[in-house]
């Protein structure tokens, strides 16, 4: 049907609700243009930044939830011409810790930034904003018994930070230790806090799980009075069924914003990680490490350390990985 010539319509004018015609149509078919334009930038820029496998950590790509999440805080940015935030979360020294200064490898890193930035210039000039957020006081909770930590930490951002000036790379890559966002006092605090309830949740199901797989090898026990539990992955259903100590810690936790609870792939990950690089220490400080480490993320979202604000990030933000992504994260 021709829509123009359409009985429906009965157009008898060259002037519909107040608008020539010609200009309508001209500007709808503009408007078309200007979106088929516009998504086209949109899957450059993410094309850039996903990157290919001889950049990535995984020779797989972010999953499809992933480009979702992407696409929507590139799509948003886009449309208001506003520069797109990247935070980049990093370790503010380098391990194991032997005292090294920033080196060749913060040099090839910064300069992996500045020509991803000027790739995005040359077709979106607000281009990125790079956030690297360094973790100089998880690192610190990390790894109490280390004396120099400090001073360690220190000495790396303040070269780090120097060798962004001489590559003209700091008017767009900003460095914030986790200790300029956060007051040291009342992160340690609440870290300690945290970290116990990470303990008691962790050991508790910890037990309940082997406590689970052992009675199931056995033909001598009731089956109504166990629970029912087959996906060892599930640690949150184990833990709300027992009840005790393990329910209790995760309600506290997810009150507090822990969304989920930590899955026996993640505690497993975390201390085959901790047994490479670290062989000398125990299983208990394995563990005890682990608990620290949750801490910390929950810690810096309760006291927004982070390392952006909300108006930083109106639209969302992208994230650059340094290390493989833990299990059962996107």
């Amino acid at each position: 049907m021709d829509l123009l010539s359409s009985n429906i319509l009965e157009i008898k004018s060259d002037h519909v609700c107040g608008f020539d015609l010609e200009d309508l149509i001209t500007g709808i078919f503009n408007e078309d243009v200007e979106e088929k334009v516009r998504q086209g930038l949109i899957d450059r820029i993410l094309c850039e930044f996903i990157g290919d496998k001889s950049i990535r950590l995984l020779s797989r790509g972010p999953n499809d939830g992933s480009r979702a999440m992407m696409r929507s805080v590139i799509n948003d940015c886009v449309k208001s011409q506003a520069t797109i935030p990247v935070l980049i979360p990093a370790s503010a020294c380098k391990l194991p810790l032997h005292g090294q200064k920033a080196d060749i490898a913060e040099v090839l890193f910064i300069r992996m930034l500045r020509e991803l930035q000027y790739r995005i210039c040359s077709i979106y000039p607000p281009g990125f904003k790079f956030i690297i957020r360094l973790e100089d006081l998880t690192l610190m909770t990390l790894f109490p018994e280390s004396r120099d930590i400090h001073d360690n930490t220190q000495e790396y951002i303040k070269t780090f930070r120097h060798m962004l000036t001489l590559m003209k790379a700091d008017h767009f890559i900003t460095l914030r230790p986790e200790s300029s966002l956060m007051a040291t006092y009342h992160f340690f605090i609440k870290h300690q806090e945290i970290t116990q309830l990470f303990g008691n949740y962790i050991n508790a199901t910890d037990l309940l799980r082997n406590s689970v797989f052992k009675d199931n090898k056995s033909c001598n026990h009731n089956h109504d009075e166990m629970p029912v539990f087959n996906d060892t992955e599930n640690d949150e259903e184990l833990a709300k069924k027992s009840g005790g100590i393990a329910s209790e810690s995760l309600t506290i936790l997810q009150s507090l914003g822990w969304l989920r609870g930590v899955s026996f792939q993640m505690r497993d990950w975390l201390r085959e990680t901790y047994k490479k690089r670290f062989p000398s220490l125990s299983q208990l400080d394995h563990d005890c490490t682990m608990f620290r480490f949750l801490s910390c993320i929950l810690v810096r979202k309760l006291l927004n350390g982070i390392g952006l604000n909300e108006s930083e990030a109106p639209f969302g933000r992208l994230e650059i990985g340094l290390i493989p992504p833990l299990p059962d994260t996107p």
